[in-house]
């Protein structure tokens, strides 16, 4: 299969037999985009765990059909940002759940050993960078509640000084992480960037199938591993026969 090197007959010059040029191979790049925010605690805080604690998926607007934002809940300073927070606190992960950005991944030549170029594309669509705004602005409110009261003294990561929507925006463009789940360039379909259909064969060769989270058109708003997990088993059935 090909993605985006350039025309067949350019790779035949050297030495590389084309199988299938299907347009859609390397399209379609999503990820879940996340960044961390750090919140400091009363001397009374006792941290206790070493992993995050608690999960929670949530709606930035009421009239959303399903959870657009993940927040995951750490009683502990998670030390993957820089710079580095001192001091004692609590972590929340934001996490982009629904990304409407696409990003793609490329050949960088017909080369097999140089690494493929690979355009994340976060925050391309404005509505994402807008909901990681409100999820933001979301963890800040649940600190104000009864149930954080005994726990939170102060923001730390953003700094409080950070309000207005603007520098909140600036800080999410600085601090974006990636949640490591990268899918969808190999996407199952019926349209013109379809790589595979619904039996995840690839359109144009006999015999091969792509069986991960790469033919996912759209990423689910959660994890990846056992949806990935799930299209494996559903394909081995298949691939089984009835039994």
């Amino acid at each position: 299969m090909l993605s985006g090197v350039g025309p067949a007959d350019q790779l035949q010059k050297f030495g590389i037999r084309v199988v299938a040029d299907l347009p859609g191979v390397g399209n379609n790049l999503q990820d879940h985009p996340y960044l961390f925010t750090y919140y400091t605690t009363k001397q009374s805080f006792s941290e206790f765990g070493n992993s995050p604690e608690g999960i929670a998926y949530i709606k930035t607007q009421e009239d959303l059909p399903e959870p657009d934002i993940q927040l995951g809940f750490a009683p502990f300073f998670l030390p993957l940002t820089v710079p580095t927070v001192p001091g004692k606190g609590y972590s929340v992960a934001v996490v982009l759940a629904s990304p409407q950005s696409r990003g793609r991944i490329t050949l960088r030549s017909p080369d097999p050993t140089m690494h493929p170029a690979i355009f994340a594309n976060y925050l391309a669509n404005q509505e994402d960078i807008q909901k990681l705004v409100r999820g933001i602005t979301l963890v800040r409110r649940l600190n104000q509640t009864k149930a954080f009261a005994p726990f939170y003294e102060g923001d730390a990561h953003p700094d409080p000084q950070i309000q207005s929507d603007n520098e909140i925006v600036e800080f999410i463009r600085g601090n974006l992480q990636t949640m490591y789940h990268p899918v969808g360039t190999c996407k199952m379909g019926h349209d013109d960037l379809a790589v595979v259909d619904e039996q995840l064969r690839v359109y144009g060769v006999e015999g091969l199938r792509v069986v991960d989270a790469s033919i996912m058109p759209t990423i689910v708003n959660g994890n990846t591993n056992a949806p990935t997990i799930m299209i494996a088993e559903k394909i081995a059935d298949v691939l089984r026969g009835p039994h």
